[in-house]
């Protein structure tokens, strides 16, 4: 009767809504933890993010890429880490580690989850790094969550797994429950209906097995309202156990992660972290320790007191002890101890221990941090052992040492201190450094004293004393200040003796021991500060070189002694012709030095001139010797329109004197600037084209020669152009003049008609044969081997043609030895090259000059042909010389031919050949021939 019961089938029925239930809450708790374990990812790198950031701000904020990279390069060394990179504020990479993977996420912009290589699934980060208020940059790390997801993935197929057997399990409980009441619930439905169709109609007999199905009618509503309310309870309890779930896996995770947020700062720390237990077993070091004794946390937690092979044998019974009295309840909570390495490396670690009991009152373990304080220690002992040589030194010291307070009062000395004072210890300290001053030096003591306190120190700080028996005495003094910051320490040396024969010494190196005149050294100081005065005053300075001419001859003849005391006496006679103010130095010799500030322009210095040209010119009498010489003075002023310095003067003055010599001696000279400045531009010039030679910056022009009948090129003359790299084309009329008659112009010329040839033979392997004449200077002509260097020069060039050379000379040039110059021009056309005689007309000109030189052509001068059509003089002129060559059977060419008019008069009048502005102006060789092509097609000179 019992299973037939309403009761058993109630209990089964609430079994399936049980079952139903706790289906649900599976399913909500697995989706929980599914959320959870997403957290749990974003967390975990969230934290490692942090951390990371934590490590590299320091390192990015003084821009220390090498421990950027150190960080980098451990932080992946940490499990899912697979690679960071560091980019600064310009989104330049500045950092990276190497990458564990062969994908590449350079493409990756922004965080977010990434497939990986289609088995692993990466996470990548972007977050910046913020130091204080300012952003340093940007880290891109990237993680492996491919574990992390498949762990999830797992989870939700066991979900799924469960909610199908827990669905299955579910409907064939509710099918068997369903049978077995169809029959007593149709019983039901039968009332029910009955009641619907005639409420009050009584309802039939229940004729069910069981025995409560008789009362369900009477009792439904009750029933129902039970339902409902114990429906409401379980969601309740539903909502109550799923927060308790939450709680759970929160608190777990919390725990989780302070323990790993703790183990990565003990690993992290700079200091070795151990845990003993009472055994005396090192179960637990970290990283720091372990890589400093190079042992694993294996090897160390192997075996109890293994760790006493790190400590010294002196040490190791002390050290080891501390377990057994740990053991006892006491613990040494701070010691000092060395521990050496397995490679021997020893360093001094200050240890602090905390004691941990367990439930029972006894030692669970001890926990120890060491911090390495090898530089420590040993600074300790160094002032130590500084403490004891300074206290050593104190009082065996030669030296004069002390020490005072703030006020200068004496605190302790040694004996060399008394000594030096010749006070006795009980008065000394009755008194203060300061109070030993010399009254001058007093107010620069206390100054003195104030530095010390502010700075430090004070070295080399020089005074004069009054010691006993009113002594001066003249000491150096060096001030340190304790580290107390109340002390001062100083050291005191007598240079009392010293300063004495320095300055002794300074007045012979500064003055003539003869005259007793300042010398060289002493002056060029002295000029400097009056050409400063000088700027400041507005006024001018005049500085005067005088050399004694004749002082010579008087040593000679009279000895060296007379000599010396004739300086003596006309040192004494020009500084009585000076000014007040005025300044003389003798510079060696007879040579001296006058230094005049002050004037209001140059003619005041006139009459100080010429009373020391009066003062020298008399007659001076030495021993029954009457001896009168005279003086050849410089002068040169300042200020100038440029800036120059001290040296400067005294050598412009020197030129002057010279100058002064060569005139006539006894006799004044003044310095020219302007003078001085245009030597000195040609000098640097020549200078500048000096170096233009050597660095190739020189290149030839060539100018067309035709014959305008023809029209047929005839040759080119070759030009020379300076091309300098700063400015381009330098004007010849620039850097021609200055060499005229320098070295330089043999240089440039030999350097002209080298290149010459080279183009020559250039255009005769294109198939050309072009002449080029070159010009050549008297200087380069005139010059002893000229036929030889010229020889030698052509002997250079293989298969040279030397008819296909032509040299042009000035004919003021060829005037200069017009002997020499024929036998030349002669020697070289035995060479086979020939010459022309240029601007023919311009100098002193005559027949016989025309006679001898051998030259085959001349050029009429430009300035001859420009005005021929509207000077008359000019025609005649032409028109001799055109007669003149073809007497002397000399071929003609008319240089400056501008127009076609000029072409045309010239070759009436006999002149066929001709170069100028009007045919063409000097071009670069490669542009020649295309010239050359384009003229014969447009110009025809002919009658």
């Amino acid at each position: 009767m019992f299973f037939n019961s309403l009761r058993y089938r109630f209990i089964l029925s609430f079994l399936s809504i049980e079952l139903l239930f706790i289906s649900l809450i599976v399913f909500f708790n697995f989706s929980s933890i599914a959320r959870l374990s997403h957290s749990l990812i974003d967390e975990k790198i969230s934290t490692s993010t942090q951390l990371f950031i934590e490590m590299i701000k320091t390192p990015m904020a003084v821009y220390d890429l090498a421990t950027l990279d150190d960080n980098a390069n451990s932080f992946t060394k940490l499990q899912n880490i697979i690679s960071v990179k560091i980019y600064d504020n310009s989104k330049r990479l500045i950092s990276k580690s190497a990458a564990n993977t062969v994908v590449s996420f350079d493409d990756v912009q922004h965080s977010g989850t990434v497939a990986g290589d289609g088995e692993k699934t990466y996470q990548v980060v972007w977050t910046p790094v913020n130091y204080k208020k300012d952003i340093l940059g940007t880290v891109q790390i990237v993680y492996e969550i491919t574990e992390s997801l498949q762990t999830i993935g797992e989870n939700r197929k066991l979900t799924f797994l469960l909610m199908a057997i827990e669905l299955i399990i579910s409907s064939i409980v509710a099918f068997l429950i369903g049978w077995r009441l169809t029959h007593d619930l149709s019983l039901l439905t039968g009332s029910a209906e009955i009641i619907a169709k005639n409420e009050d109609s009584k309802l039939p007999p229940v004729q069910s097995k069981i025995l409560e199905v008789n009362i369900l009618f009477d009792t439904l509503n009750t029933m129902q309202k039970n339902i409902s309310e114990r429906k409401q309870e379980l969601l309740q309890t539903l909502e109550i156990l799923k927060d308790d779930i939450v709680k759970l896996n929160t608190l777990e995770f919390d725990l989780k992660q302070e323990k790993n947020f703790i183990s990565t700062i003990i690993d992290s720390a700079n200091a070795i972290v151990a845990v003993i237990n009472a055994d005396g077993v090192m179960t637990k070091i970290n990283k720091y320790g372990v890589d400093f004794t190079g042992y694993s946390q294996e090897e160390i937690g192997s075996a109890p007191y293994f760790w006493s092979r790190f400590l010294p044998p002196d040490i190791r019974d002390r050290i080891t002890g501390i377990i057994p009295d740990a053991q006892k309840g006491i613990l040494t909570k701070s010691y000092r101890s060395s521990w050496i390495s397995r490679t021997g490396n020893e360093r001094v670690f200050e240890w602090s221990n905390a004691l941990v009991l367990n439930d029972e009152g006894l030692m669970d373990y001890i926990a120890s941090i060491g911090v390495d304080i090898t530089e420590q220690a040993r600074q300790e002992a160094l002032i130590q052992l500084q403490k004891e040589e300074f206290e050593t030194i104190f009082h065996i010291s030669k030296d004069p040492i002390a020490i005072l307070d703030r006020e200068s009062n004496f605190l302790d000395f040694n004996e060399a201190y008394i000594e030096l004072t010749g006070f006795s210890r009980e008065e000394l300290l009755k008194r203060s450094c300061i109070g030993l001053s010399a009254p001058e030096d007093r107010e620069r003591s206390i100054e003195a004293m104030k530095t010390v306190f502010e700075q430090g120190e004070l070295e080399n700080y020089e005074k004069m004393c009054v010691v006993k028996d009113d002594r001066n005495v003249i000491v150096n003094m060096s001030f340190s200040l304790l580290p107390d910051g109340e002390r001062v320490l100083t050291s005191v040396k007598d240079v009392t003796e010293s300063r004495n024969h320095e300055r002794q010494l300074e007045h012979m190196a500064h003055y003539d021991m003869l005259t007793g005149l300042p010398n060289r050294m002493l002056n060029s100081d002295h000029l400097r500060r009056a050409m400063l005065q000088a700027v400041q005053k507005g006024k001018l300075l005049a500085v005067l070189y005088l050399d004694l001419d004749g002082f010579k001859e008087v040593n000679d003849h009279y000895g060296h002694d007379i000599g010396d005391k004739l300086l003596v006496k006309l040192a004494s006679n020009m500084q009585k012709a000076l000014r007040d103010g005025d300044w003389l130095a003798r510079l060696g010799g007879d040579e001296f030095v006058v230094i005049l500030p002050g004037l209001y322009d140059k003619i005041h210095a006139m009459a100080v001139i010429q009373r020391l040209l009066d003062a020298v010119n008399q007659s001076i009498r030495i021993n029954d010797v009457s001896i009168q010489i005279s003086v050849s003075i410089g002068v040169s002023f300042y200020p100038q329109s440029i800036d120059i310095d001290g040296d400067q003067i005294i050598r412009q003055a020197d030129q002057a004197m010279y100058e002064a010599k060569q005139s006539g001696k006894n006799h004044f000279y003044i310095f020219d600037p302007d003078h001085d400045r245009i030597v000195r531009e040609k000098h640097q010039m020549l200078k500048r084209i000096e170096q233009a030679l050597a660095n190739h910056e020189f290149i030839l022009y060539y100018h067309p020669k035709i014959n305008m009948r023809t029209n047929e090129l005839i040759g080119v003359e070759a030009l020379i152009r300076w091309l300098d790299p700063q400015i381009g084309l330098v004007p010849p009329l620039e850097f021609l003049p200055p060499i005229e008659n320098h070295p330089l112009a043999v240089d440039i010329g030999e350097w002209v008609i080298n290149e010459a040839i080279s183009q020559i033979q250039k255009w005769r392997q294109a198939g050309l044969n072009i002449s080029v004449s070159v010009n050549v200077g008297a200087k380069q002509l005139l010059q002893g081997n000229f036929v030889e260097r010229l020889q030698m020069i052509i002997e250079q060039h293989d298969g040279f043609d030397p008819s296909m050379l032509q040299l042009e000379i000035l004919e003021t040039s060829a005037l200069e030895d017009i002997d020499q110059a024929a036998k030349i021009i002669s020697a070289c056309n035995k060479l086979g090259v020939y010459f022309s005689l240029d601007d023919f007309g311009t100098g002193y000109s005559s027949l016989t000059y025309l006679k001898r030189l051998p030259v085959t052509t001349l050029k009429i001068d430009q300035g001859f042909v420009r005005d021929m059509l509207i000077d008359k003089n000019d025609l005649a002129i032409l028109k001799g010389i055109i007669g003149l060559a073809s007497a002397f059977d000399r071929e003609i060419l008319a240089e400056g031919v501008e127009t076609y008019e000029h072409g045309q008069h010239l070759m009436a009048l006999g002149c066929e050949l001709a170069q100028g502005f009007g045919i063409a102006r000097p071009m670069p060789a490669d542009q020649l021939v295309k010239w050359y092509e384009q003229w014969r097609k447009e110009h025809r000179w002919q009658l």
